[in-house]
């Protein structure tokens, strides 16, 4: 800052002419007071000697002290509104931090809590998934002496039982009894006309002739019935997986577990047990 420009202090010369040396200056300083105020600097030096003695001269004194003090006043003011203003801007400026501290806060307990329910959700899922397999294995072991007959013509008033036994001695070379049978009956709702026949579920009594049934089914082959398996509706949801894998041939089901090869030449593979 001009600190000469801020308080008036010019470089104004003095005029020192010889109207001034008369002690003329005096009286038009006198005039120019009633219009505007008078800079010492405005004054020559002799004149302002010769005026010390003088009553304007205080006057003038006063003048110029009271521009001063309004000037400095002026320059305080200022100060202080900048400084005011440096300091509500660090207030601010610390609530915005507070502000920042607090929700960078809240985020971390909510990110924490997140991982928290995520754990706990991956945890159920993993006893869910327990809990379906075992009951899977309980409903498949319900079945292990069961199997299904595809393809076999309906009639009405059928017996299935001995429908079945027929079929399988005839075909297979098994011979079962009435006392070997559980029981059986078509699966699904009756179709109406010409359509496929529903299956028949059979339950042997032991599993053995079950297992004796099942092993000789690929006598089967060329003729248009069909044994297979009773699996639950998971496992044939996996079955169906594993055949489109690694393709029909290469999958097969043994007393309700699956497997597959990779190869012809491949050993057997556990897909689910």
């Amino acid at each position: 800052m001009d600190i000469a420009k801020f308080f008036d202090i010019g470089s104004k010369k003095r005029d020192l002419s010889d109207e001034s040396k008369k002690g003329e200056g005096s009286k038009k300083i006198k005039e120019d007071q009633a219009s505007s105020p008078i800079s010492l600097t405005d004054i020559p030096d002799e004149v302002f000697i010769e005026g010390l003695n003088s009553p304007g001269t205080m006057k003038i004194l006063f003048n110029c002290l009271q521009n001063l003090e309004n000037k400095v006043k002026d320059m305080f003011t200022i100060l202080s509104e900048s400084k005011e203003s440096q300091i509500k801007g660090a207030n601010h400026l610390q609530e915005l931090t507070k502000s920042v501290d607090f929700m960078s806060k809240k985020i971390d307990e909510y990110e924490e809590e997140r991982i928290k329910k995520d754990k706990k959700i991956k945890d159920l899922e993993k006893e869910i998934k327990v809990l379906e397999e075992s009951v899977d294995k309980n409903q498949q072991y319900s079945r292990r002496n069961c199997l299904l007959i595809h393809g076999v013509k309906e009639n009405n008033g059928e017996n299935t039982d001995t429908v079945v036994m027929n079929i399988i001695k005839e075909n297979l070379d098994v011979d079962l009894n009435e006392i070997s049978i559980d029981r059986s009956h078509r699966i699904g709702k009756p179709r109406d006309g010409e359509g496929r026949p529903r299956p028949i579920i059979l339950k042997l009594v032991r599993h053995n002739d079950k297992m004796k049934v099942f092993r000789v089914k690929k006598k089967l082959k060329g003729k248009n019935i069909s044994v297979t398996e009773s699996l639950t509706k998971f496992r044939v949801q996996k079955l169906k997986e594993a055949k489109e894998r690694y393709g029909q041939k290469n999958v097969w089901t043994n007393d309700g577990k699956i497997f597959y090869k990779e190869s012809e030449n491949d050993r057997p593979k556990v897909y689910y047990d």
